[in-house]
């Protein structure tokens, strides 16, 4: 889904996390995410941004990442939609393999 460095500030100063963020979906659904992500690429990377950038510092440092996880799913279950078979989202898992992040010079 993603691999970039994210940012975020809000400890009153910059740090970058090297990032990748993964999601698990039946095999039905993956040729539709893949359509969809390819289309809607930079948009969809910049809600990621959004999320990430917005993540209080805390929450960048839990052992499991498992509230910005949570969150990640949530936007990302909210972007693809639901099964029409099962009503479950399409979106099953968000994984979440982040550095602990360092300091960008000001």
């Amino acid at each position: 889904m993603l691999d970039d460095r994210l940012e975020n500030n809000r400890s009153g100063a910059t740090h970058v996390f090297d990032t990748e963020i993964w999601v698990h979906a039946q095999s039905r659904h993956q040729h539709s995410l893949t359509m969809e992500l390819d289309r809607l690429r930079n948009e969809i990377r910049s809600e990621i941004n959004a999320v990430w950038k917005s993540s209080e510092p805390r929450h960048l440092r839990e052992p499991g990442l498992e509230t910005v996880t949570r969150r990640m799913h949530d936007l990302l279950g909210d972007r693809f939609g639901r099964d029409e078979l099962t009503g479950e989202s399409v979106i099953r898992k968000c994984v979440i393999v982040a550095g602990t992040g360092f300091r960008a010079n000001n």
